[in-house]
């Protein structure tokens, strides 16, 4: 198979030759005699497509006049549709008028796709960077963009040394086995991890907490020292959540750089942090948001607000701590629920005091209405009834959700 431009270039020269050579025909013609007459159209050389949408394409009609300029606007109309490798237009005399076939080469469908030196990766993990489909139109631009992406799902899993290339095996009935050609190279190896700008916590001690690591002596035993760019990703978010539980409020954990060195084996990641400062819970308080009101317009409480300040895990003087505030959102949830109200929603809110750094966190609750069980469906009790179910749970229809 020609290379793309190649081909491309031949197929403009073939069609302004013909086209060409018509206007000369036509011009010695308008010389001697008027126009000719076209007869009849034909179409030569379609195997998948049909003849219809070439025609509709094509608007020199048989019983006009031969005309130049609309054929050469037919042949800019064929070349739009992307599927043809070559267009021609050829005439023939019949009599005092002239047959117009138009000859076309379709462009080959693919047949199947294959890949070839596979070892590290499978074709499941290809299938993102692959949008290729069997028995749609060849197109080489996009195939070298779909290689460039295989090439790119390499990277990410560390193999900065992969190559990828293709060709394309011949197949009957105009078909073509598009072949990915991969060449997968070494693995490059995590040689140095820098943590820029932590200064109050330790860089070894966040460094713990990530699933990427600097590759050492034995990192063929334990797995130290590889690189997937998903796992950098997440470890980036670990390190945010790590300093959130730390009390660092205004944290941020900025994009990773990856430099490969000259060897083109060795990577060095540099982490950038701002880390704020850490702050001192001064207040924690939970609250029910718009409560119910009685006859002397005192809110309707489901818990007193020392009993809910007694659930809390932040609590005055602790460093303020993310987890803890994730652990008191589902245990004020769980409160509730257990009281029918299934939607119940727990949200924050906060005030610092920058000078002191230290902060005011509060819970907010908000219940919802109440809900009650409705039907309760068995499925897969295949030897067992479900009355023989029903009789040992604690829970039934039309009970509240608990």
């Amino acid at each position: 198979s020609p290379p793309p431009l190649l081909a491309k270039l031949r197929t403009v020269v073939a069609g302004a030759l013909a086209l060409a050579a018509l206007l000369c025909l036509a011009r010695v013609a308008e010389a001697q005699d008027p126009l000719p007459v076209v007869s009849k159209i034909e179409l030569d050389g379609l195997v998948r497509i049909p003849p219809d949408s070439v025609l509709s394409k094509i608007h020199t009609r048989a019983g006009a006049i031969l005309e130049p300029a609309v054929v050469s606007d037919d042949i800019v109309r064929l070349f739009e549709m992307g599927a043809f490798t070559d267009k021609r237009v050829a005439q023939k005399p019949e009599g005092d008028q002239v047959v117009l076939r138009y000859l076309c080469v379709e462009r080959p469908i693919i047949n199947t796709i294959l890949y070839e030196g596979l070892d590290e990766l499978d074709e499941d993990d290809l299938k993102e960077a692959v949008d290729l489909q069997t028995y749609e139109v060849v197109d080489e631009t996009k195939i070298k963009g779909v290689a460039g992406k295989i090439r790119e799902r390499y990277i990410k899993d560390g193999y900065y040394l992969a190559q990828v290339t293709y060709h394309l095996n011949m197949r009957k009935g105009n078909a073509v086995d598009v072949v990915f050609d991969v060449v997968e190279g070494t693995k490059v190896k995590v040689t140095s991890i820098t943590v820029l700008g932590s200064k109050q916590v330790p860089e070894s001690e966040i460094e713990k907490i990530m699933e990427t690591r600097e590759g050492g002596w034995f990192s063929f035993l334990t797995g130290s020292g590889s690189y997937k760019r998903d796992s950098l990703d997440k470890d980036l978010d670990r390190v945010r959540q790590y300093y959130l539980h730390k009390g660092f409020v205004d944290i941020k954990v900025h994009p990773a750089t990856v430099t490969l060195g000259n060897d083109k084996r060795s990577i060095d990641i540099v982490i950038p942090v701002d880390e704020g400062d850490s702050y001192t819970v001064r207040t924690a308080d939970a609250d029910e948001v718009d409560p119910p009101l009685d006859a002397d317009g005192k809110p309707i409480l489901h818990y007193d607000k020392e009993f809910l300040r007694s659930q809390l895990a932040l609590q005055p003087g602790d460093t303020f701590d993310v987890l803890e505030i994730m652990r008191d959102s589902q245990n004020l949830k769980c409160l509730y629920q257990d009281l029918g109200y299934a939607n119940t929603t727990v949200s924050h809110q906060s005030s610092r005091d920058a000078k002191n750094k230290e902060l005011d966190f509060g819970y907010r609750i908000q219940p919802g209405r109440k809900v009650h069980i409705g039907r309760i469906n068995f499925i897969g009790n295949e030897t067992t009834r479900d009355k023989v179910m029903r009789r040992v749970m604690t829970l039934g229809e039309g009970d509240l959700f608990s």
